[in-house]
This record gives C-alpha cells, structure tokens and sequence, in this order.
C-alpha cells in the first residue's frame, strides 16, 4: 500500500459518493422535468451500469499498482472517465502511485540541480491542448451532451499537467550522467554514465537499460529501464536531443553504444 497516495482514497470516495447518491438524484430531476421520456430511464439505466463497472475497474487498478502492475494506470485510467472532472483527484494519486514503484530504485532528485547542467530540454506546452478540452467540455455541457464532463476533467487533468512541468526540464546532461524526468507526475531520475548498460532506440522514444541497487543498496545485478520520451519536448528540440544523448552515450558509455 506504500505506493497509493491520500488523493487515491479521497478520490474513490468522491466517485463511490456521486454514483451512489448524486446519480439517483440527477436521475429524479430528470424524471420530474420529462416524467413522459421513456429515454430517461433508458439512459440513465446504462449510466448506472457503466458508473458501477467505472468502479470496479478503479478497485482493479488500484490493486494492479499495489502488485506492481503496469495495467494498473490503465485500468486506473478507463475507470475514470465516467466520473470526471470528481475523478481526476483518484487518477492523478494513481498516476503518482504508478510512477513511485516503477521508479523506486533509481536515485531521485526533488529538483533540478542549478549548478553542474551542461544542456537541458523543457517539456512542451500544453496549454492549447487544455484550452481546446475546456472549451469543448463547456461546449457540450451546454448542448446538455453527457461528454462535456469527461471532456472538462481531461482539461482539467492537462492543466494541472502543463502547470506541473512548464517550468522543469524533461532531460538535462552533466558532467558524469543525465537527469530524466519521464512525465508529470514523476521526481527526476539521476542516472550515471557507468550505470547504463544498453539502449534501444524507437522512433520517438531512448530506452536505457541501467544497473539498479537492490533494497539494501547493493549492485547484484540487477537492471530496469527508463524511456526518454521525446514527444513530450518541443517539436524544435527533439532532433537535437536524440542527437546530444547518442553523442553523450557514445563518449561515456561505450557499454551502451555498442549495444545500440
């Protein structure tokens, strides 16, 4: 349970809460404002349905990330959609949780360090993208389309996104290593150039394969990866990128190049 974070409970019971006792009463006005639509109870039974499956699904994902799974995001994911924007608290906690064991054993930094970067890329923006899911939610909230909600909660969720790395670096190189960031809701990663054993290049990521520490701190041989995803820098920046990391790779890790 030491990789599920406050927010995950906190948003669980807030979903729990609105198909339990908000969509009964949604429902109730409903049929007071249309008490001759037969489609009121037609829809609202398959909402029903799909709240309650919404979350079962959550539950799944919450299990799956306390057994170390990566379909736990996934199924963390899906079973938010139909509660959103209440969801977005449980799918960001998930998220965290998520990130937290699929990173545990490399060594984490609570920020960038200010002195000792030689290069550094920043994330793109994705304000446009928050814009244009706010205004389409707004839109469909106004056409009365059950869509609006989960667009505004995608809006939402990409806007605490854009804020959480607008200023932060996606990948920076120093003297003896590199520093990743994977995504939003994740600490940098320092990785040291004499602990990365390998890596395969894809056509828009670099997964490095990196010799990790066990519980206790020692080297025994175990290794994990972690992605350089280079979608999530600006378009500019991307092809300067791969080249500088392949550059950096093949002047200090030769373990590394000659795997590629």
């Amino acid at each position: 349970m030491r990789y599920l974070q406050t927010s995950v409970y906190i948003g669980f019971i807030l979903c729990a809460l609105s198909a339990v006792y908000l969509l009964p009463e949604v429902r109730r006005y409903c049929l007071e404002s249309w008490p001759d639509s037969d489609q009121v109870v037609y829809i609202f039974g398959y909402i029903r349905q799909g709240a309650y499956i919404s979350l079962l699904l959550q539950v799944l994902g919450v299990a799956f990330i306390v057994l170390r799974h990566k379909a736990g995001a996934i199924l963390a994911t899906v079973g938010s959609m139909i509660f959103m924007p209440l969801s977005v608290i449980f799918l960001i906690g998930c998220l965290e949780g998520a990130d937290k064991w699929k990173y545990e054993h490399f060594e984490k930094l609570p920020s960038l360090p200010e002195e000792g970067i030689e290069i550094r890329f920043g994330f793109m923006s994705q304000f446009a993208l928050v814009i244009l899911s706010i205004a389409a939610g707004l839109g469909f909230i106004f056409m009365a389309q059950p869509l609006g909600l989960t667009f505004l909660g995608v809006g939402i969720l990409q806007g605490l996104q854009h804020t959480r790395v607008s200023s932060k670096s996606s990948l920076a190189f120093y003297k003896n290593g590199l520093i990743i960031k994977p995504g939003a809701w994740t600490a940098y990663c320092r990785i040291p150039y004499a602990k990365i054993l390998g890596m395969r290049e894809e056509r828009n990521r670099v997964t490095l394969t990196v010799d990790l520490p066990d519980s206790q701190g020692k080297y025994v041989g175990n290794s994990g990866a972690i992605s350089v995803n280079f979608a999530l820098l600006p378009g500019e920046q991307r092809a300067r990128a791969r080249e500088t990391l392949r550059e950096a790779l093949r002047k200090h890790c030769k373990k590394a190049a000659s795997a590629a």
